[in-house]
């Protein structure tokens, strides 16, 4: 991960040098098509948990918006209101529940559905495709994708998860 880090702060300056236009939204497309998807890249299978490690990946984030012009005084989750983005860490979220959705709807070829195990003692307040959480007692297995998915997957509406069966297509 530190490499993947490393690449996406020296692509983030090469940007910013190599650009000669200060327009903000020309630097927000070129970073969103240069610099992210080395960020974001297989993020269901390596997503860290610890605190630290997701701010590392965020700093790429937050240097890259700081120096955009007229937004360095500016706060992060402000310059990222401005901008029309999203943390580095929502795009994760994101992903993982995109997975998530696709492999319980046989969207995506993979033997991991069989570690996703559906609730019986569903209420009438969320969704219908609430998911079993099993007990870990290793930090490893606790962090795995098919258990740190559930939390949020479990907190969906029901009216988000047939919504999206619509766009996921």
């Amino acid at each position: 991960m530190s490499l993947a880090v490393r690449k996406a702060m020296i692509r983030s300056r090469l940007v910013l040098k190599c650009f000669f236009s200060r327009n903000k939204d020309l630097l927000l497309k070129a970073y969103i098509t240069y610099v992210r998807p080395i960020l974001e890249y297989c993020s269901p299978v390596w997503s860290p948990h610890h605190k630290y490690l997701i701010n590392k990946i965020e700093s790429v984030q937050k240097k890259f918006t700081k120096r955009l012009p007229g937004l360095w005084d500016i706060s992060y989750p402000k310059r990222l209101q401005l901008l029309n983005l999203q943390s580095l860490e929502y795009h994760r979220i994101f992903q993982d529940l995109m997975l998530c959705y696709q492999i319980l709807h046989g969207r995506c070829d993979t033997t991991i559905a069989s570690c996703f195990v559906h609730r019986s003692d569903v209420s009438t307040r969320s969704n219908q495709l609430k998911l079993y959480k099993c007990h870990c007692t290793v930090d490893v297995t606790k962090h795995y994708f098919a258990n740190r998915v559930v939390n949020v997957w479990n907190n969906l509406p029901d009216k988000t998860l047939t919504k999206s069966s619509q766009t996921v297509d």
